[in-house]
């Protein structure tokens, strides 16, 4: 019998266990749009050159959200280059200039940027956090070479907490 139904029309099935017509085919695609929020992290120091010990540097990295929607509960963590400690920050603003309650803190190698109160960095879509601290380089610093200082931002896409949440 070809397998069809019988005045199912050509888009039903016969569902020969149940002796019913099964759902219709699908005959077209759907498309659907997915909004995720991106962090893209910047980073620049000054000087850039001619850096020995005892110097002070001074940082700026921007926390951007190049994304399609709201990045919630933004952190970072910045590993400092050899030979660097961490002094002091200077300020965290956002796009508009106005200053953002942070927290930075001193991990040694490592200094971390939260919100203050933790979790409380909410960076939407076109917006940005910028924080500006400052190390001073060691003596044990390497004169030759490249230094390299990374920052890693995290972020999840829903506020607050949510049972299976990706971050």
């Amino acid at each position: 019998s070809g397998g069809r139904g019988s005045g199912g029309g050509p888009d039903r099935l016969l569902d020969r266990a149940r002796g019913r017509a099964a759902p219709a085919r699908l005959t077209s695609a759907t498309s659907a749009t997915i909004a995720e929020p991106i962090i893209t992290t910047s980073k620049s120091v000054n000087p850039l050159t001619g850096v020995k010990a005892g110097d002070i540097v001074t940082y700026t990295v921007r926390f951007a959200d190049t994304g399609t929607s709201t990045a919630y509960e933004t952190t970072a963590v910045d590993t400092l280059a050899q030979g660097m400690a961490y002094t002091s920050p200077v300020y965290c603003r956002d796009q508009g200039g106005a200053p953002v309650s942070s927290l930075i803190t001193n991990l040694g190698a490592t200094i971390t940027f939260d919100g203050n109160p933790a979790g409380s960095w909410d960076i939407a879509p076109g917006n940005w956090i910028e924080c500006q601290y400052t190390a001073t380089a060691q003596p044990g610093i390497f004169l030759d070479g490249t230094h390299t200082n990374t920052v890693d931002a995290d972020w999840t896409s829903q506020n607050g907490s949510v049972p299976g949440e990706r971050i």
